[in-house]
């Protein structure tokens, strides 16, 4: 496989468990679907309730097809706009493989700790009553997924009412 970039041959790499394809000049990595997800997921623990799928809602992003050569199929790629992220993604839509140039790569996982950090308490409560009622992962997968949305809207609370954990906290166990 080559580079979409600098057309250098890309090398396996272990990335925390997950093989994914890396170009050593450019640091560009291609993934397919699951190993994008996984990449997300285990990037950081609490990004693992958000679905960033590239390939189910199309209408949530917005595609322009490029002259990029897929990586496994040679196809051109479309470079994908995902909601509001301003974040443009080559992505190929028969192998289901992402592109992510080294700098994407950090603007992706900043604006994903943006989508994290701007929630409010009732959105983690609108997303934690989505994992319950969606169960599209595994039940394992599902149950963690809530255990974050809570840990996330306990964060929200305490850092919002700091005195409120003062007197929690302050209880005997």
């Amino acid at each position: 496989m080559k580079c979409t970039q600098c057309q250098t041959d890309l090398q396996a790499k272990d990335y925390k468990g997950i093989l994914i394809n890396q170009c050593l000049s450019c640091e560009g990595l291609w993934l397919r679907k699951d190993e994008f997800r996984e990449l997300k997921d285990k990037t950081d623990e609490f990004l693992c309730w958000l679905d960033f799928d590239l390939w189910e809602k199309s209408e949530h992003h917005t595609m322009k097809k490029t002259d990029k050569p897929c990586p496994v199929c040679a196809k051109p790629m479309y470079d994908v706009e995902y909601r509001d992220s301003h974040i443009v993604l080559p992505v190929c839509i028969p192998c289901k493989g992402v592109w992510l140039s080294k700098e994407t790569q950090e603007s992706l996982f900043s604006y994903l700790e943006s989508v994290i950090t701007g929630e409010t308490v009732t959105g983690y409560l609108k997303e934690f009553g989505h994992e319950v009622i969606s169960g599209k992962d595994s039940l394992k997968k599902e149950l963690h997924d809530l255990k974050t949305i809570l840990v996330l809207i306990e964060y929200r609370i305490f850092s919002r009412f700091p005195s409120l954990e003062r007197i929690l906290t302050g209880f005997p166990k």
